[in-house]
């Protein structure tokens, strides 16, 4: 047998070839220089013809791993395949790019075989986006290692496909190496939609299963603890991410967030968020209400309703009320009036006109809230339960919004009278006992012209003059100043608050000339001053002047003439009180004449009328047109006897 080795130590050329020896005439000697035989006994030229196989080469890598993200401690495998089956030696080596540290591998198993498997444990610190070798030559035999072919024996070529090209374990694979943890998310947030309370941002909710939201690495499962329990995972979409937890009990929570990436790595807690979930709404604890009194027109009953925490008040659709019962004057309502955003609401009542309640039980408060269209709530938006509870004592509590009320027919005179004495002192009549106010005035006008006659200030109860005012239980007496005018429309008026009940109504004001009037006589019947009676007459005796100081007053007839008088007409008649006696016989003295039934009399030579009658104790005259003064002088010097 014979051995040829080739200077070069191959004789492969990259395929399968057939190559030819030539021997020479001359003796071939052995690797001892020693002469060998020639093969041909005849000494001539030989060529022996020898076939050599192409040797083994890698025609592919690629890894049995699943394709996807892997951090450290977990392990991959990685197949480098030959043209044909391999034997291996030793430990052959495998280097692959891993970052900023390139990790080499070891042969694990596949010999005698076409494919060998490499095992890659994923290093800390380990980084690749798409898991490659470093370059073409990364396959060694480290060492004393051989690969070489199974049949034939020849060495493998351990050249490796360019990485990322066809057939490269990065083109064949999308195997993602990621030992760093991600950013730790941003601290979470309640949603907008799940914080119920007063506003977007105070963390408050009614929601047990709350939405949290939040940003994350893109793609990372983000996982929710309240504390250190898990309550629910979503993913980061496109870095944003929302999670909606399992069930919270109520009270205050601490949440937190962490991130796991694609490949397992988990990232820090993120900052924290304390959140306060409340699903109880207050409740009333007490009602305070109004000390005892009697309240009167505009005055306020105050309430306060106290609940076990704050209360959000919301009037946008209606303003919240309790009903009040009053036993006349039916269901009032106290109105919410403040305290929004404290425990203490404060409802009021306004007593109006007409509204009443003095009995012994005092007003009634109802037994619940009414929203009306608004809202009552806590910071978190539970609603209020609005039962009322705890309602003070109102027995004592009376509201009288009864005003005093003008009984202008009951008055004297009564309104619209006509033929009032022009002397008269009007009394106005009311419904119920009054007294003066703490201020005003009363007023006497003259209807007809719409001019003031006289002002009664109530501070003093004087007129302008010297009339006054004065009330009696349920009158109120005006005395003017002056007579009244004959045949002249007249109205009283009244301030506002001048005039109060016993409770402290004021009066409405009368300020027009219709509610309260009266007219003047038109003609006022004449009237005698200092008729006194006084003279004295004896039986027999000399006649006796009846009375020298006696005058007559006709407010009409004295203001004839320029004031002078003219009672052209006026009779006066005389006799005995008690009835006439034919014994009594009237004369006359002074400047007086004559005064014989039938004929003229005269005063001081003048004219001043005609004795009607003077007989059976009656003395009639009758003026002419003669003044006031001498009406009253003829008056004077009438005798009797």
């Amino acid at each position: 047998d014979y051995t040829f080795t080739p200077p070069g130590g191959s004789w492969d050329n990259g395929d399968n070839s057939t190559y030819t020896i030539a021997l020479g005439s001359g003796p071939v000697q052995d690797n001892s220089a020693g002469a060998v035989t020639a093969l041909d006994a005849g000494g001539a030229d030989t060529s022996v013809s020898v076939n050599i196989a192409a040797a083994p080469t890698v025609t592919s890598v690629t890894s049995t791993t699943l394709d996807g993200s892997y951090n450290a401690n977990e392990v991959i495998s990685i197949q480098v395949t030959f043209s044909e089956s391999v034997t291996v030696t030793g430990t052959p080596q495998l280097t692959l790019e891993t970052g900023g540290t390139d990790r080499t591998v070891d042969y694990v198993s596949g010999s005698p075989g076409t494919t060998l498997t490499f095992t890659y444990t994923v290093q800390a610190g380990d980084t690749s986006a798409d898991l490659d070798y470093t370059a073409t030559t990364a396959l060694a035999q480290n060492g004393g290692s051989t690969i070489v072919a199974t049949t034939g024996g020849a060495a493998a070529t351990l050249t490796l496909p360019a990485p990322g090209a066809p057939n490269s374990l990065g083109a064949n694979k999308a195997i993602l190496i990621d030992t760093a943890a991600p950013a730790a998310p941003s601290a979470p947030d309640l949603d907008v939609a799940s914080d119920s309370g007063s506003s977007n941002t105070d963390n408050l909710t009614n929601d047990t299963t709350p939405t949290f939201t939040g940003t994350a690495e893109a793609g990372a499962t983000v996982r929710l603890y309240d504390g250190g329990t898990e309550i629910g995972s979503g993913t980061a979409t496109g870095g944003n991410w929302s999670i909606t937890a399992s069930a919270l009990s109520a009270g205050v929570h601490g949440i937190s967030a962490k991130a796991t990436d694609a490949a397992g790595n988990v990232s820090n807690a993120s900052g924290g968020l304390s959140i306060t979930v409340d699903t109880a709404g207050p409740a009333v604890q007490g009602v305070s209400v109004p000390n005892n009194d009697t309240y009167i027109v505009g005055e306020h009953l105050d309430f306060t309703v106290n609940f076990d925490s704050a209360v959000t008040v919301n009037t946008t659709g209606g303003t919240p009320y309790f009903p009040i019962t009053l036993d006349t004057g039916g269901a009032v309502h106290a109105s919410y009036l403040s305290g929004s955003g404290t425990a203490a609401l404060v409802f009021r009542y306004t007593v109006a006109s007409g509204h009443h309640d003095t009995n012994a039980n005092g007003i009634v408060v109802g037994v619940s809230i009414t929203a009306n269209g608004g809202t009552l709530t806590d910071a978190a938006g539970n609603a209020a339960t609005l039962t009322l509870a705890g309602v003070g004592n109102t027995t004592g509590v009376w509201v009288d919004g009864v005003v005093p009320t003008l009984n202008a027919d009951g008055s004297t005179p009564a309104d619209n009278a006509t033929g009032v004495a022009l002397d008269a002192s009007p009394q106005l009549k009311f419904f119920e006992p009054i007294a003066f106010g703490s201020s005003g005035a009363i007023e006497l006008y003259n209807a007809g012209t719409n001019t003031l006659v006289e002002t009664f200030e109530i501070a003093t109860d004087q007129g302008s003059g010297d009339g006054k005012i004065s009330i009696t239980g349920d009158t109120l007496t005006v005395n003017p100043t002056a007579n009244l005018a004959l045949n002249t429309q007249y109205a009283i008026r009244v301030s506002a608050g001048a005039i109060k009940d016993s409770a402290g109504n004021a009066l409405e004001a009368i300020d027009n000339n219709t509610t309260y009037n009266f007219t003047t006589v038109s003609n006022q019947a004449p009237t005698f001053a200092a008729l006194d009676g006084g003279a004295t007459f004896t039986e027999g005796g000399s006649a006796a002047v009846i009375d020298s100081n006696v005058t007559v007053a006709d407010a009409e007839l004295d203001a004839l003439a320029t004031g002078s008088g003219d009672y052209n007409g006026a009779k006066v008649t005389i006799s005995r009180q008690g009835g006439a006696s034919a014994q009594d016989s009237f004369g006359h003295s002074g400047l007086l004449g004559n005064l014989t039934e039938n004929e003229n009399f005269y005063y001081n030579g003048a004219k001043a009328g005609t004795v009607t009658k003077n007989s059976g104790g009656i003395l009639q005259l009758t003026f002419s047109g003669i003044s006031s003064a001498t009406v009253d002088s003829v008056l004077q010097c009438i005798t009797y006897s």
